[in-house]
């Protein structure tokens, strides 16, 4: 679907924007993860969160995610 995938794309520039700003925030680390996830890279997704997470260890959306990623076993 174009539209589908004129939005990814769109997110993947946001995501992109947001990480060249600033590379120390959490945020941004969790949106790239949560774009890995979208196309299936569970590696990728979970190395994203694991940087969210040093950077704030109290980050809760990040820790749900991983979660998800665990309990999903795709890992």
């Amino acid at each position: 679907d174009d539209r589908r995938d004129e939005s990814l794309a769109s997110a993947r520039r946001m995501a992109e924007t947001a990480f060249q700003i600033n590379p120390d925030s959490r945020e941004a680390h969790w949106l790239r993860s949560y774009l890995a996830l979208y196309e299936s890279k569970y590696g990728e997704a979970a190395a994203h969160l694991r940087k969210a997470l040093a950077i704030d260890g109290s980050y809760a959306d990040a820790y749900a995610l991983m979660a998800w990623i665990c309990t999903s076993e795709v890992m």
